[in-house]
């Protein structure tokens, strides 16, 4: 099956197109084991990868992931993860529990590295061990990262370095957690943060304050020298059929992008009913944003704002995104982009999918792809899949198509 890639810019980049193969299957004992790939052309990036989840080993249970996946420090299960939190790898990774004691081994490279505003540094590589033991209301861990050819601000040649870290969660009343976290490099520069989260029937906050020493090393979002600030994110279930969300960070960057501002979004959605779509509104200012399928990856500020629908039946599913992007940095442009996807369930065990994307950038460069296919149900687990996709393209010297 062929699909567009829709998250990536259209016309920078040759309008990818991707392939996507997916195997899963449910082992005894409820283990579970995921395997990945997707690649595509010209100008994308690949994933592949191996999950091996809940597998009874000894007096515990095992997870084991090769290849790419989303790397976060092992924090209590009750403690909503914030997406500052996740690194993604592409290495190994190997958890194991047993009862309130917890055990994460892992190691890989960056896969989207984000390199320093004025000089371009080697990928370093990353691996580590964390520990952590639930003792009660009390949630207990820390552990060390190695981090291979790290850069350091004030150094010309990269450096091998090790972080060590304590991290201490609370939990208050029946749903709120405080927590701490302090790390320290070889060198003796600390970091860390400290806060609280509040979770409800009708939703969570959390918050927290951030600080980082100039000699940390640089490995962003994860580690941000010089950097200081104060984060508020918040989730609102307003009624049955409203929900509002939004985050707000004021951080004061003194040393690798002097700036002292405030970055966020909000949004809301709202269910209206049984068989009747729903609508999402959504805004974020000064989003850091990487192109990823340009030949030479960069990354830009943007304000963006979304309106989508969603819109589902016993037979049809039917997505539909309006975005507005405008960018600041080297080489940003403003664009536009539509996209729309459709799903009807026929009988005989028959699926139609149809997607679309329509971008438009303020250069007056026009891009659109208009994919389909039908899958088909044989028997037992084998399904055939058979489909179409075109896609044409305009720019101010030419027009083209495949």
């Amino acid at each position: 099956m062929t699909s567009r890639v829709f998250e990536l810019p259209l016309v920078d980049a040759g309008a990818p197109t991707s392939f996507r193969l997916f195997f899963n299957q449910r082992l005894a004992n409820d283990a579970e084991v995921t395997a990945f790939y997707s690649d595509g052309f010209p100008d994308t990036y690949e994933e592949f990868g191996v999950q091996l989840d809940r597998l009874s080993w000894g007096p515990g249970e095992a997870d084991l992931a090769l290849g790419d996946f989303l790397h976060s420090a092992l924090r209590p299960d009750d403690v909503v993860v914030l997406r500052r939190d996740q690194y993604r790898l592409r290495g190994g990774r190997f958890d194991y529990r047993v009862g309130a004691t917890s055990v994460r081994l892992f190691a890989g490279e960056p896969r989207f590295f984000r390199q320093l505003p004025d000089r371009s540094v080697d990928v370093p590589g990353f691996a580590g061990l964390d520990l952590q033991r639930r003792l009660g209301l009390w949630s207990l861990g820390g552990g060390v990262s190695y981090l291979d050819d790290a850069t350091l601000l004030d150094r010309e040649e990269p450096e091998d370095m090790a972080v060590f870290a304590l991290r201490c969660h609370r939990s208050f009343w029946s749903d709120g957690t405080i927590f701490a976290d302090l790390e320290l490099t070889d060198d003796g520069a600390p970091g860390g943060r400290a806060g609280a989260q509040v979770r409800g029937p009708v939703g969570v906050v959390t918050g927290f304050l951030y600080s980082f020493d100039e000699d940390f090393p640089w490995l962003y979002p994860v580690y941000r020298p010089g950097e200081k600030g104060v984060d508020i994110s918040a989730t609102y279930h307003a009624t049955s059929s409203l929900t509002t969300f939004g985050r707000v960070t004021y951080l004061d960057d003194s040393v690798v992008d002097p700036r002292d501002q405030i970055q966020g979004y909000v949004g809301a959605s709202w269910f209206l009913g049984d068989n009747r779509p729903s609508i999402l509104l959504e805004y974020s200012r000064n989003d850091l944003a990487t192109d990823l399928a340009s030949i030479a990856p960069r990354d830009t500020t943007s304000d963006r704002l979304v309106v989508g629908l969603n819109g589902s039946t016993n037979t049809d599913f039917l997505s539909a995104r309006l975005e507005q992007v405008w960018e600041s940095g080297d080489g940003a442009q403003d664009r536009s982009q539509l996209t729309a996807f459709w799903r009807r369930g026929l009988r005989f065990e028959r699926f139609v999918d149809v997607s679309a994307v329509v971008q438009r950038e303020e250069t007056g460069d026009l891009g659109a792809t208009l994919d389909g296919f039908v899958e088909r149900h044989i028997r037992g687990r084998w399904s055939v899949i058979a489909g179409l996709g075109v896609a044409y393209q305009h720019f101010e010297t030419s027009d083209r198509g495949e």
